[in-house]
């Protein structure tokens, strides 16, 4: 409706212009034979004004001119109407003066052609186009009949030639209308179309995650994306940093720090062809740097998975020659002792192929309907009998009303059990009694679980590499279970985020909603 509506106004501003220069026009004409009507000036040039109403007329016909341009100026929305009318009244008006100055024979009653063609460009209807020669011929012929003006050198071959003219033009003027017409179409369709790609462009454009920036030939933003205004922290194309495009006309590739002090690579593009513009493409260069440490992380991954499968033939062979070992009756006691801790240690590495298997599997989500506060129960229960816990040590904080949510069973127990188990193991000190805390909150706006225990503050750089893969700072971790733990979260599109809080490490699982 808006793009029907501007090609609407547009033909209409067109066609106001035009009656516009047809008004000035008919004022001349209307000043030329008031001019020759009063004057001396028809005698040098050999007319003979008859004492009909010519002079009348004349001056009638100026003052029309002059309202029609006035009223046309001054009220745009009815010069159209207005301009159309008075072409059909020019007809006949500038026929009756022709004769009145006896010019017939001189050419001037040809002038009604401008008006005949502007009529056949601006009116809709066929009929009453063709039917306006046929008018102005039938009134160049009967002037004479019904005001009683001699013919004098007015031969019927030159009323004959006039007549023929006004058909001729209004039939050309009509073509000409038809094929402007049919170009204007065209073209509208064109402009529609280009603009519907454009559109479209630009939509597909906005979603990119890359920034992009279109500059034309002087180097002035034409369009600036969505990712693009983040990454710069602006709300406008036309408030792309004058810094930023001072070095793209330096170089092609640059890294671009903004005033908040965030670093964005920078590359330049100019499009193959004689295209007048160039773009520009932005990241960030944080994320690139972490896109590529993740993919560092995913060939370890496979790596590491790819080890660990062949360590662990050999390392179940160990195990059963050290249980039967272990079992011999002629085995001393420290000797016994010692496999013991060899049977432990396969143990725990076992648990670390585990780790690393799982590490490299892809997490496929199954999210079903989880009632939170029933699973967190029989999860605790189960956790506690594993660890030989009284499971009343543990603070267990819930609202009253039950709390839903979508994620994957299997994976939601794989993240209760890093997370507590990492909790125990931090939040017991010197042999003293372990501190566990896990707090439900759920809101309309947000649904989050906390998993708390007490303990030192660790160092800025520990907290940074706190969920890297093999980063640990125990003794005996294997530094994979936090990692491991957020990356369920993400396959289950939720969060994983740790903070210290009142000397309390706190680590939050954010549900998605």
């Amino acid at each position: 409706m808006k793009k029907a509506r501007l090609n609407k106004l547009e033909s209409g501003a067109n066609e106001s212009q035009l009656i516009h220069y047809l008004n000035l026009f008919r004022v001349l004409i209307a000043a030329f034979y008031l001019g020759l009507l009063f004057s001396d000036q028809a005698e040098k040039l050999g007319i003979q004004p008859f004492p009909l109403y010519g002079h009348t007329v004349a001056i009638a016909y100026l003052v029309f001119a002059l309202v029609v341009l006035v009223v046309g100026l001054l009220h745009r929305s009815s010069a159209l109407k207005l301009g159309k009318v008075a072409l059909v009244v020019d007809v006949f008006v500038l026929i009756y003066l022709a004769w009145s100055i006896d010019a017939i024979d001189k050419g001037f009653a040809i002038l009604p052609v401008v008006m005949l063609g502007a009529i056949a460009t601006l009116f809709r209807s066929s009929l009453l186009i063709l039917l306006m020669p046929f008018l102005a011929s039938m009134f160049l012929w009967m002037v004479p009949v019904f005001s009683q003006v001699p013919m004098h050198n007015a031969t019927h071959s030159t009323l004959l030639m006039h007549a023929l003219i006004y058909f001729v033009i209004t039939w050309l003027g009509l073509r000409q209308s038809t094929s402007a017409k049919e170009t204007l179409t065209i073209a509208r369709q064109q402009r529609k179309d280009i603009l519907s790609l454009t559109q479209l462009n630009e939509a597909i454009i906005d979603k990119m995650r890359t920034g992009v920036i279109v500059l034309d030939n002087d180097q002035q933003p034409v369009y600036c994306n969505r990712a693009a205004r983040r990454l710069l922290n602006i709300n406008t194309s036309n408030a792309i940093p004058e810094s930023l495009l001072r070095h793209k006309s330096h170089q092609d590739k640059f890294i671009y720090t903004t005033p908040e002090g965030d670093k964005v690579s920078v590359y330049c593009q100019k499009p193959d062809g004689e295209a007048e513009i160039s773009l520009l493409f932005l990241e960030n260069s944080r994320e690139l740097a972490k896109t590529a440490h993740e993919m560092s992380l995913n060939a370890l991954g496979r790596l590491s998975a790819s080890i660990a499968h062949e360590i662990r033939n050999p390392l179940s062979a160990i195990y059963t020659a050290s249980q039967l070992l272990g079992e011999s009756p002629h085995i001393s006691g420290e000797d016994k002792e010692l496999t013991e801790i060899i049977s432990k240690q396969i143990n725990r590495s076992n648990q670390i192929i585990e780790n690393v298997l799982n590490l490299s599997r892809q997490h496929v989500a199954s999210p079903e309907n989880i009632e939170l506060k029933a699973h967190l129960k029989d999860f605790l229960n189960q956790f506690c009998e594993d660890q030989k816990l009284d499971v009343r040590l543990i603070k267990f904080r819930t609202p009253a009303h039950p709390v839903r949510v979508l994620f994957d069973k299997s994976h939601l127990n794989q993240i209760l059990w890093n997370l507590c188990k990492n909790a125990l193991k931090h939040g017991q000190a010197d042999g003293g009694m372990p501190k566990l805390s896990i707090t439900l909150h759920a809101s309309p706006a947000e649904t989050y679980l906390d998993i708390m225990n007490p303990g030192p503050k660790m160092p800025p750089h520990a907290e940074k590499q706190l969920f890297e893969p093999f980063y640990t700072t125990h003794s005996q971790g294997t530094g994979l279970g936090l990692y491991l733990s957020r990356e369920l979260c993400q396959s289950n599109n939720a969060t994983l985020n740790y903070q210290y809080i009142g000397k309390q490490h706190r680590f939050r699982v954010h549900f998605d909603q």
